[in-house]
């Protein structure tokens, strides 16, 4: 049943609508359900972000019938988390983070449309936006874990894995205090500098623009 609600969306349509069955009220009727949809948005990001079927640098950024698609989606999910909020423990708090990350690929989208963004930028905005789309593809994938998590053996890995996750934003916050540090000390390595003479006249005849040389830059006066 479950892969006909995948492959056939019309059977999964009339089992989880209330079209006056209690099929909808059977607890592991609502599970696939769920789960189809969670299948059907992985499919929409696909889509849109990862493989377009048309090229992403165009002249129009009207939405492509694939775009209002997942629009509509993200819409309806918004819906239901904001009458419906979800459990946000474990890996519940990564549902909040595919709809964050969609939001704000359809907000670069947007943007684009009411020339918030020139169009000659609209290319890299595409770009921008396609990868939202992606992340949020990312974390949906990792959110079928939170599915699983009534398995037997994948429950378990469930339960650890948002452990995980929690250590792991813990350790991403002390590292970047480090990457931080490091890349300032590498910023003050890559200053420019140059000898000169014993007297000042070498420091005068030196250009404006050679002197004050940007960080990084391979001039004949770097070393």
């Amino acid at each position: 049943l479950f892969f006909g609600f995948i492959i056939c969306p019309p059977v999964w349509v009339i089992f989880t609508l209330p079209l006056g069955h209690k099929f909808n009220k059977v607890p592991i009727i609502k599970f696939m359900s769920y789960l189809t949809s969670h299948i059907y948005l992985m499919i929409h990001l696909m889509i849109v972000g990862i493989t377009p079927p048309y090229p992403v640098v165009r002249l129009s950024l009207f939405p492509y019938w694939y775009e209002w698609g997942l629009l509509v989606w993200l819409s309806g999910l918004l819906l239901f988390e904001l009458t419906n909020p979800s459990d946000k423990s474990g890996l519940g708090s990564i549902k909040i983070l595919v709809l964050l990350f969609g939001i704000v690929g359809v907000g670069c989208h947007v943007a684009g449309y009411a020339r918030l963004i020139k169009w000659p930028y609209w290319p890299t905005l595409m770009y921008v936006r396609n990868q939202f789309f992606a992340l949020s593809f990312l974390l949906a994938c990792v959110q079928i874990l939170d599915f699983l998590s009534f398995h037997h053996l994948f429950g378990p890995w469930a339960i650890i894995i948002g452990d995980l996750l929690k250590d792991l934003a813990r350790f991403l916050a002390v590292l970047a205090i480090f990457v931080f540090g490091f890349s300032m000390h590498i910023v003050a390595l890559n200053q420019s500098f140059a000898n000169l003479d014993d007297s000042k006249e070498g420091l005068r005849r030196l250009a404006q623009g050679e002197r004050n040389a940007p960080i990084f830059s391979s001039g004949k006066f770097i070393f």
